[in-house]
């Protein structure tokens, strides 16, 4: 019966009586780690993931504590870019990906990382193939543990095996982050995306 609201002033509570606003300390366990969140994304052990500005939180509902997480050793983003995370998705397994975005344009390889399902770490996701996926915009998983991406330098699935594969880009124009764009999957495993224009 909680609803939690990603705002740009900062992670918001609310249990329907009355509004609780987080104070920010990126070293302090029981504060979140930006102002600036992005995100929010509940994973199936019911913790809740918060894609901010430059930094990644993790809230423990049991513990009511947060582990704030730094972003910039993940991906190749510059300093001053202002990499935010943007889209957090997770397969059946557990495995939980996050994608990154510059919020003033800069791009990057190394745009996506993930949470290891087995030791519970941070990693940069290194394609078994190299393929490099630059800026996250959107993401989805579908029934198959497929990762649907759309990304800068284009349309992205990921295996089960986690080898990436560049699919063809199924819209007449392309994205970019300055579209109101998205990739959802339904339980049939139909893949919708829309454009500022289109609904595919």
């Amino acid at each position: 019966g909680v609803v939690w609201i990603a705002t740009s002033n900062g992670l918001v509570q609310y249990d329907g009586y009355e509004y609780k606003h987080f104070d920010v300390d990126p070293k302090d366990p029981k504060k979140m780690g930006s102002i600036l969140t992005q995100k929010l994304f509940v994973a199936q052990d019911g913790h809740i993931w918060i894609g901010c500005t430059e930094i990644l939180s993790e809230y423990n509902p049991e513990t009511k504590t947060f582990k704030n997480y730094d972003i910039s050793k993940l991906t190749d983003f510059p300093l001053g870019s202002q990499p935010a995370v943007i889209t957090i998705n997770e397969d059946s397994r557990g495995r939980i990906y996050f994608g990154t975005h510059s919020l003033i344009g800069i791009k990057a390889s190394h745009a996506l990382f993930y949470k290891d399902e087995i030791n519970n770490t941070l990693k940069r996701f290194d394609s078994p193939n190299n393929q490099e996926i630059k800026n996250v915009y959107k993401a989805t998983t579908d029934h198959l543990d497929n990762i649907w991406i759309f990304a800068a330098n284009g349309f992205f699935r990921i295996d089960k095996n986690k080898n990436i594969h560049k699919e063809k880009w199924p819209i007449g124009e392309f994205l970019s982050d300055q579209y109101y764009s998205t990739i959802k999957c339904d339980s049939k495993g139909n893949v919708w995306m829309t454009s500022s224009s289109e609904i595919h």
